[in-house]
């Protein structure tokens, strides 16, 4: 999740929103929903990053007992992660990487961390 997030360069809320309809794993595009504005902009997957979402996306089938999902980040009963989820990860990931929190641009200014 974070290294979709930190390649494609996404907001929480987009990977929040993410579905697997918007994904197409066999051209290697993601056409995330139309944003506020209009416009609508579609990123073109690296390989690893393609060859990581499908393993997800393989994992996630079994995992949940083969019921058809709908986001792409879910947890292990098949529901949306929360925007809480995201900033735990985050933070472990920057604690453990040593990179100062006050530089992560998607961080929460009172998120208590």
């Amino acid at each position: 999740m974070l290294l979709t997030k930190f390649e494609l360069n996404l907001s929480t809320k987009e990977i929040l929103e993410l579905r697997w309809q918007d994904l197409n794993l066999l051209t290697g595009q993601l056409m995330p929903r139309q944003q506020k504005g209009g416009f609508q902009k579609a990123y073109n997957l690296d390989e690893d990053l393609l060859w990581i979402l499908k393993r997800w996306r393989k994992y996630q089938a079994r995992a949940t007992y083969y019921k058809a999902l709908e986001h792409v980040f879910t947890d292990y009963e098949g529901q949306a992660v929360s925007a809480f989820y995201i900033y735990t990860l985050q933070f472990l990931w920057y604690l453990n990487t040593f990179i100062p929190f006050n530089l992560v641009p998607d961080a929460p200014r009172k998120s208590g961390f």
